[in-house]
């Protein structure tokens, strides 16, 4: 029997906000725990090369999970207030994703750097907004266009379907890299050029004891 199949109504909704304001602060709890443990560089001391490694390999998240909280556990050295809005609910990791991208994508094409002013502002402009609406403003704001994040499917026969956005510049260079490599292409596409560009590139990277395809099949 379930276990709460006895409440009611008004009980079990009562439950399930005061659960939901519980998750937010443990959030940010979570959060100032990685902030602390980044900044002492303990992942290190653990024999872990990054954060991102430790997070999946020591604490069990998800490669995006761990993504979504080492970007936000970042944001908060510079915007403190963040974990206010946090636990208020203005704010989820959904947001802060979407602005690290911004800012990121800001500073790539500009070359200059966001200030923590500059931050602190825009933490403001997007709290309390849906994704869509974060996007949106932040877009605004920057003066940018934002890129769709990159995506991994996998699929039932065990290939992967990607998605992911390559500016005209990046086009241009894998276009001509297959112009000139068509010869050594299995089949005309762009899986087929990527797989043989990362073969020559894991080959350059590993001693010539070691074949690629060793590396590749987990061998």
């Amino acid at each position: 029997m379930n276990s709460l199949s006895h409440l009611s109504n008004d009980e079990l909704e009562l439950r399930l906000k005061d659960l939901v304001t519980k998750e937010r602060k443990l959030l940010h709890v979570i959060l100032e725990h990685l902030k602390e443990i980044d900044s002492r560089k303990i992942h290190l001391d653990r024999a872990y090369p990054s954060l991102y490694e430790y997070l999946i390999k020591e604490c069990g998240y998800s490669a995006s999970a761990a993504i979504r909280r080492i970007e936000a556990a970042r944001l908060l050295k510079d915007v403190p207030t963040m974990s206010d809005r946090i636990r208020e609910g203005t704010l989820n990791l959904s947001q802060i994703g979407e602005l690290s991208r911004a800012i990121k994508e800001k500073e790539r094409t500009t070359g200059q750097k966001i200030s923590i002013l500059q931050k602190n502002e825009l933490v403001s402009v997007i709290a309390g907004k849906t994704t869509q609406e974060t996007q949106r403003e932040l877009c605004m704001a920057l003066d940018i266009e934002l890129k769709e994040p990159e995506k991994q499917k996998f699929q039932k026969d065990e290939s992967v379907h990607l998605s992911l956005t390559l500016s005209q510049q990046q086009y241009q260079i894998l276009m001509k890299c297959k112009d000139l490599g068509a010869h050594l292409l299995p089949d005309p596409s762009l899986a087929s050029l990527i797989e043989i560009l990362a073969t020559k590139f894991i080959n350059s990277k590993i001693p010539k004891t070691h074949k690629a395809d060793s590396v590749l099949l987990g061998k």
